[in-house]
């Protein structure tokens, strides 16, 4: 194989369509997007930077330019140099990410004009009555915050175009400048591309305009790199089909994250975000691996990762008998090493499917098998796969290995018995030291999760190292930010850096470096070095950036269940894994559970309220079918409109689908947390996961429950108000000593119950209700809910949007309950209480729960209660004294049913703290 040829043919994968950003939004003469493409890059500079010398034997420019040209067949009329067989394969690809099973559709219709890029999820289609307003997205460079379409955005002018069309221009010519070698060229390109063009239509003819140019530019680089390496594998080594798309899982996430026992004061913080960072990288890693060994001479692209996000992967690759043993041999491998090193709490499980290229997409008049069809099978077989954990180890030719089932530890050395946090592994010294040396005790594991998460909290790069890590020096620095993982020559290095100046410390240079979010790349543009991979990586924990700023929170007046920090080593915010404190150098460093509990129901004047901690799990509803089903919806509403104007399911949508889901859970999540809305204070958040479709946050109980109510509005308008796309949350108050792995596990629980009840739910504080009203004609989602929606009736009309307006004014009836002390004010926390009693005789009339004869005369001794302590009183606002006798009334029985929550909520945020720590 020629791999200056395929290399060549990746970069025209993501650089053929490109003249398509240029010829927006009016052409210049007519000229074809092609003409525009060949164009930018046969301007001076970036020829010759493409000629040079370290690129030579890598990029073959003429070729280059000729693909780019001559893609589109009514480009140019001058004769192509390049082959006819890179040609049909790069004009294959173009057809096969675009969803047409040919191209006669595709050339000659127009790629320009001043239409702007619809939401993926406009379209998505469950049952529900789609919106008729269609907000649309206009060009800008791309960050979390600006992914959120617009409902004023009709057309686009010059103006709208200029400031990406520059950008990427000079971007693209910095990147070239700086790389100095072939992966540095792909890995620029396609960031740039991302970050430039996710906004850009990369097709105008058709009808919804819903695919980037971003995700049909990868979606081509992959399926041309698949073809190339297929028609040039020996026609003994394919399979019947052209393709492999191969999904990765990691298996016992939850399990392995939560695992974490609560060992020493300030410990379990620091070792949870250590292990949710390594699931990112064992994901990370292991579709490493997959691109770089699967094929036996050669690389597959960075484009050849269709999804990523949550623990999963996508793949594309060729279809060879080759690949299909190197992944066997990958995943031996892989869960060899997770193995010996995690006996088994963590797995990472292979689903494969055959992909003919007529099944990427078809057409709605025809049947068969479909990519949405396809993922779906992928998706049985790691279900099927998940039951059958580890089988590559544990039988070989169908035959049990007995061997294989025995664990032998690296360290067999448990004189000081196992580990007092995981269980499992030697502690390294007596628990009898002493608790202010009780990190001493950890396994190794325990303890270097706890120091890595140190430096978690200002890492802001990821860099990736094969082999021997080529470096020497300090190596105390280094073992504080790296996570090796595989043994022998097939091991990998993860390593944190907090700047791009510490690339210095290291021989040689990372084969993949990886920045967070599109800020960091952007305070680096004029640093003499590349530009890394951007990743949205959901980051943010909440940390001191020195030590004036943790006495500052210390001596605020909160009264911290461990203490302060320098009457003693209890909170272990100061001190070390080996038993020494921190010194100023060695801020920021992470707070404690008990730091974000200290900081939860604060009052502007001072007073302090329940000190609780809260945790947060939401994911997205129906996720599955969204990806299979909303298409198939979409697809049989649009019969009647003409054949070119009918929507397809094509990879590259389902690739934008997959691309934006996460982007708002590891990009706006974190951004959010990092600089969130004034006035709030989101920053107080610790993030334990977010990416995917999912995320699982800590932080005080009030923020967290303020952040799940405006991260459900902000979603509504993410998905552009579609509501068939909505998540559902729950949240767990919990005091900050009790195990994080219970109060995850329990929030999970919650989580499936608000699921249960009809999706698009809150749950907190054992009421699940909708979050915002909903129109009474909407269908159910899944005809297989309607028996559990006709069980669960009771949480059907209980809306968040109903209890909340109760929750403010009980909190501030109860802030005046507090300043007039000892005065006696009536709407007070005994009142509050006895009103949390009636709400619990409204529930069980209201669910028919046990009723007994006291429940059904609630409303009797309601209305005697208020009347007697509240109406009469001359202190209560009479707009109080109207909303609260608003609950006497026989009609709002199920509003009273529901008050558990907004009477709870007001009660925490009220109870003042001991003063005397």
């Amino acid at each position: 194989m020629d791999q200056r040829e395929y290399r060549t043919l990746i970069l025209a994968g993501l650089l053929h369509d490109i003249g398509k950003l240029f010829n927006k939004p009016k052409p210049e003469k007519a000229k074809s997007h092609a003409v525009y493409g060949y164009e930018f890059l046969q301007q001076n500079d970036i020829a010759s930077l493409l000629r040079q010398e370290r690129f030579a034997a890598d990029v073959d420019f003429d070729a280059l330019c000729d693909m780019v040209l001559h893609h589109d067949p009514r480009a140019s009329d001058q004769p192509p140099r390049v082959s006819a067989d890179l040609l049909r394969i790069i004009r294959l690809a173009d057809g096969y990410s675009a969803g047409e099973r040919s191209l006669t559709h595709l050339y000659g219709q127009p790629s320009t004009g001043d239409l702007p890029l619809d939401s993926i999820f406009t379209r998505r289609d469950l049952g529900r009555p789609l919106s008729d307003s269609r907000p649309f997205y206009k060009p800008a460079v791309l960050s979390p915050h600006a992914a959120f379409p617009d409902p004023d955005v009709a057309s686009l002018t010059e103006d709208d175009y200029w400031a990406v069309k520059e950008g990427f221009a000079a971007a693209y010519r910095y990147a070239l400048s700086k790389a100095r070698d072939w992966a540095e060229i792909e890995a620029w390109t396609y960031s740039l591309f991302e970050r430039y063009t996710w906004a850009v239509p990369s097709a105008l003819h058709k009808t919804p305009r819903d695919v980037s140019l971003f995700d049909h530019a990868r979606t081509s680089c992959a399926l041309a790199a698949a073809v190339y390496l297929y028609r040039h594998a020996s026609k003994e080594d394919r399979n019947r089909k052209t393709f492999l798309l191969i999904k990765g899982d990691v298996s016992g996430v939850q399990d392995y994250i939560y695992s974490v026992a609560n060992v020493g004061p300030g410990g379990v913080a620091k070792r949870l975000r250590a292990r949710s960072f390594f699931i990112t990288a064992l994901t990370e890693i292991v579709a490493h691996c997959l691109r770089d060994e699967l094929m036996d001479d050669c690389a597959l692209p960075i484009a050849a990762t269709i999804f990523a996000g949550g623990g999963q992967f996508v793949l594309l690759a060729p279809n060879l008998k080759s690949a299909v043993n190197n992944l066997a041999r990958i995943e031996r491998k892989v869960n060899r090493w997770l193995w010996t090193e995690f006996q088994g709490d963590l797995a990472v499980i292979f689903g494969v499917e055959e992909v003919a290229t007529t099944e990427l997409a078809i057409k709605p008049r025809k049947k068969g098998r479909n990519i949405c069809d396809v993922l779906r099978d992928l998706d049985d077989k790691i279900r099927d796969a998940k039951n059958r954990r580890l089988d590559c180890l544990l039988q070989m030719d169908g035959r049990w290995q007995p061997d294989a089932f025995l664990w032998a530890p690296k360290d067999k050395n448990y004189q000081h018995g196992a580990c007092p946090s995981c269980d499992r592994l030697p502690a390294r010294a007596d628990s009898e030291d002493g608790e202010e040396n009780i990190d001493r005790c950890l396994c190794q594991r325990c303890f270097d999760d706890r120091r890595l998460s140190e430096r978690i909290v200002d890492a802001h790069y990821i860099a990736y190292w094969r082999g021997d890590l080529p470096y020497e020096a300090d190596p105390d620095w280094l073992n504080r930010r790296r996570l090796t993982f595989f043994d022998g020559d097939g091991r990998r290095h993860v390593v944190l850096l907090a700047n791009l100046d510490e690339l210095s410390r290291f021989k040689t240079s990372p084969y993949q470096l990886d920045g967070f979010g599109y800020d960091v790349a952007a305070q680096n543009e004029s640093h003499d070095t590349h530009i890394p991979l951007i990743r949205h990586f959901a980051n943010h924990v909440p940390h001191f950036d020195s030590p004036q700023a943790l006495a500052a929170f210390c001596t605020a007046g909160r009264s911290c269940l461990q203490g302060r920090y320098d009457d003693d080593d209890t909170c272990g915010i100061q001190v070390r894994p080996d038993g020494s404190h921190v010194g100023a150098g060695d801020f920021p460093i992470l707070q404690t559970f008990g730091c974000i509990s200290a900081a939860s129901a604060e009052w502007p004047d001072g007073t302090l309220g329940a000190q609780f901690l809260g945790v947060l799990r939401a994911d997205v509803d129906h996720l599955g079918r969204l990806f299979t089903a909303s298409f198939e919806e979409e697809i049989k509403h649009s019969q009647k409109a003409p054949p070119e104007q009918r929507p397809v399911r094509s990879l590259s949508r389902l690739a934008t689908l997959s691309r934006m889901t996460d982007l708002f859970f590891s990009g706006w999540v974190n951004q959010t947390l990092e600089h969130p809305p004034e006035g709030k204070p989101y920053d107080r958040i610790y993030t334990v996961y977010a990416g995917g479709d999912d995320l699982c946050l800590v932080g005080p109980w009030d923020v967290l429950i303020d952040f799940a109510r405006y991260m459900a509005a902000e979603f509504q308008r993410y998905v552009a108000g579609n509501p068939n796309v909505t998540l559902s949350a729950a949240v767990t108050v919990t005091k900050p000593k009790f195990p994080i792995a219970t109060s995850a596990h329990r929030t999970g629980e919650l989580l499936r119950a608000a699921k249960n009840a009809g999706r698009n739910r809150f749950n907190l504080f054992g009421v699940i209700t909708r979050w915002r009203k909903e129109p009474d004609d909407w269908v159910d989602l899944d005809n297989a809910l309607r028996k559990q929606l006709k069980e669960q009736s009771k949480h059907a009309n209980l809306l968040l949007s109903e209890l909340w307006p109760w929750a403010e004014l009980l909190d501030e009836e109860l802030c005046r309950w507090r300043e007039a002390r000892p005065a006696r004010y009536p709407v007070s926390t005994g009142f509050a209480h006895r009103l949390l009693g009636y709400a619990e005789m409204a529930r069980r009339w209201e669910q028919k729960e046990r009723i007994g004869a006291e429940d059904l005369l609630y409303l009797a001794r309601l209305a005697y209660d208020l009347g007697r302590n509240v109406i009469e009183s001359d202190a209560v606002p009479d707009d109080t004294k109207r909303r609260l006798n608003r609950l006497t009334q026989l009609a709002n029985r199920e509003v009273m049913a529901g008050m558990r929550l907004p009477i709870t909520y007001a009660l925490y945020r009220n109870r003042e703290r001991s003063r005397e720590r």
